[in-house]
């Protein structure tokens, strides 16, 4: 299997060929070389913080569905219209729930509405509370 090398690996290997060898036109070379390696370090903070601010906005919008639900199930259909945003849809919410099952904050649970079995969801405490009881 051969190994692939990045642009980054590529561009260090170049700088270190021309800094420890005798090329005409080194230095334009290594200005070139150190300039696409800025650029990239450019490129990679920019994503890091686009990333950073969309985990804050999904965090953000798991916290505002947690806070909707109560220990009456809710349909995600329900939790949407509650919400009352128009980017907010329903797969949104759906990988949203997901986290809070995860982390055991929220319970998924089959609940009928209009003759048809749909998954509804409600707080994860109140299912302990009922469990402690029995």
């Amino acid at each position: 299997m051969e190994n692939k090398m990045t642009k980054r690996d590529c561009l260090n290997a170049l700088y270190d060929m021309v800094v420890n060898a005798d090329v005409e036109n080194g230095d334009i070379l290594i200005g070139y070389i150190e300039k696409e390696l800025a650029q990239l370090d450019k490129r990679r903070d920019a994503a890091a913080k686009r990333a950073e601010k969309k985990r804050e906005e999904s965090d953000a919008l798991t916290e505002e569905i947690y806070s909707l639900l109560t220990e009456t199930p809710m349909t995600i259909d329900e939790i949407v219209l509650a919400l009352d945003t128009e980017d907010v849809t329903t797969n949104k919410v759906a990988a949203r729930l997901g986290k809070l099952i995860k982390a055991d904050r929220v319970v998924k649970e089959a609940v009928r509405v209009d003759k048809r079995r749909k998954m509804a969801y409600r707080l994860a405490v109140e299912v302990e509370a009922e469990t402690a009881e029995a």
